[in-house]
Parts: structure tokens; C-alpha cells; sequence
């Protein structure tokens, strides 16, 4: 019931999405450990009959972990990975929910729509882009029924969220003006409070300041940066809004534990 209506009413967008195919030992070498540069689908798929058996979700930002996802790792799978994206209003939607790896139990609606993207992405046609969306949503919509299911906390808090003007604002406006100079105080006058105010409520109800939330996000727009892109880091961290690149490797190594450069080097591995 929560999910119907929370995403219903999100005009989510979960454009772009990449594809990736992996055998045990790259994912093993390659990913394990390492923060997913977008929200991940990953499927085991048996060898033989080539049947999705298991899939995870795996969002922006959260390391793959292979003690989350006990039931990928047998001799007899090859991995799938599908790499997506979902904002609302610029927002990335698992970011409010904090999010953490989820095993999705329905294998043949996973599949089916994932076999919808594979078929846009490899020869792109009139209302392509407009399909992919659908079949990602649907998605979307499957991980929150998942998580209406084993976490029903989360959609109430989620919802509550949504409903809540104040924040929404203050999100929307993060978001939409994140390359550059934020200034609360347009936001605090647009909602009718003082800026310190506004700060506090933020914090009380986010938990996280309003200036580190703001660098989280810019450090996870980064981590997308830096596989969607052939940006020198230097140009990342500039166009992203850090005073310099020592600045935003220490943000970066703080918050995924490895720096910027060594984490491109090992998803550039994937792609060769």
C-alpha cells in the first residue's frame, strides 16, 4: 500500500542505466568491498540454463558486501550487474531512506524487466529512453514492495519525509543548486524561518547537519563522475564545488575509505 502511493506521486527518473556482465573471480577482484557508483541490480545466473536465480539490490554509494548477499556466491553463476539511476525532483531516493543492500525475491519480474532494458540499450528505437524509464521504475517499484515487506519502518519514515514541506523544500533547493554556492538563507525566507532555525530542523529531522549533507551529496555525485566520465579528478572536484582535489580526495577517502583515483582504476578494470 505505502509504495503504490509514496512513488506514485515521485515523477521518478532513473535514467541512465549501464549494463554489465561479470564472471565470479572479476566481481570477487573487481567490486567486492568497493562503494557501487550508482544503484546496482545484481543477479547470479546459472551457467547452464542461464536463469536469473538470485538477485540483489545494492544502492548509490553502499559497498559490496559479500556477507549481504550470501546466496550470489556458487561455483555454478556468472554475474549480471545493472547499474541504474533514481532522483525525484534531483533528489536520489534511497539516499532518504538510507538504504542498505536488499535481496529482491520475485526472480521473474526482475528478469522481465530487465531483459526490457538490455533490448533498449543494445539498439536504441523511437521511445527507447521513455521504455527503459518504465521498465527501471518498475523496478523501483519492486524494491520498495520488497521493502514494504522486510522493513515497513522505513517506507512510514520515508513518507513521512515526503509530506514534509519544510525538508522538501530545503531538499529540492540542495539538489537543483548543488554545483554552486548554496545560501539557506533564500530557503529560510522562502519558508518563513530564521536561517538558524532552519539548520536545527534539518538536523533534528535528517540527522546530519544541513553543509555535511550537502557534501555527502557532492562526494556521491563525484563517485558517479568518475566512472560516467573521462573527467581528469581535478576537473571533478571543481565542477562539483570543493575548494580543491586534496579536499575532495580526504572528503572521498572519509566517507568510502579508498581515494578517487584508486577507485576509477578498479571499475576502468571492467571495462576492458
Amino acid at each position: 500500500m505505502y509504495s503504490a502511493k509514496l512513488l506514485s506521486g515521485l515523477n521518478l527518473q532513473s535514467l541512465p542505466a549501464k549494463f554489465v556482465r561479470l564472471s565470479e573471480k572479476l566481481l570477487e577482484d573487481q567490486l567486492i568491498g568497493m562503494p557501487s557508483f550508482a544503484n546496482c541490480i545484481i543477479s547470479a545466473i546459472d551457467k547452464k540454463t542461464n536463469v536469473r536465480e538470485v538477485s540483489y539490490f545494492v544502492p548509490l554509494g553502499v559497498l559490496f558486501d559479500k556477507e549481504k548477499m550470501p546466496l550470489l556466491f556458487q561455483p555454478y553463476y556468472e554475474f549480471e550487474l545493472l547499474f541504474f539511476t533514481a532522483h525525484s525532483w534531483n533528489i536520489p531516493i534511497y539516499d532518504l531512506i538510507n538504504a542498505d543492500i536488499l535481496h529482491l525475491t520475485d526472480q521473474n519480474q526482475v528478469t522481465n524487466s530487465i531483459r526490457i532494458i538490455i533490448k533498449e540499450l543494445d539498439f536504441v528505437r523511437s521511445y527507447s529512453k521513455e521504455i527503459t524509464n518504465a521498465a527501471l521504475n518498475a523496478i523501483n517499484f519492486l524494491i520498495f514492495r520488497e521493502l514494504e515487506v522486510s522493513q515497513p519502518d522505513i517506507l512510514i519514515q520515508f513518507r513521512n519525509l515526503l509530506s514534509d514541506n519544510r525538508l522538501l523544500t530545503t531538499l529540492k533547493y540542495i539538489h537543483a543548486n548543488i554545483f554552486d554556492d548554496l545560501e539557506f538563507e533564500s530557503v529560510a525566507t522562502e519558508l518563513g524561518v530564521c536561517n538558524g532555525y532552519l539548520g536545527q530542523y534539518f538536523k533534528r529531522v535528517m540527522g546530519i547537519p544541513l553543509l555535511n549533507y550537502a557534501s555527502q551529496c557532492k562526494v556521491r555525485i563525484g563517485l558517479e563522475l568518475l566512472i560516467s566520465s573521462d573527467l581528469p579528478i581535478n576537473v571533478i572536484s571543481d565542477k562539483i564545488g570543493f575548494i580543491d582535489q586534496s579536499y575532495f580526495n580526504r572528503k572521498f577517502k572519509q566517507s568510502f575509505h579508498l581515494n578517487p583515483r584508486h577507485y576509477r582504476s578498479q571499475y576502468y578494470k571492467l571495462r576492458a
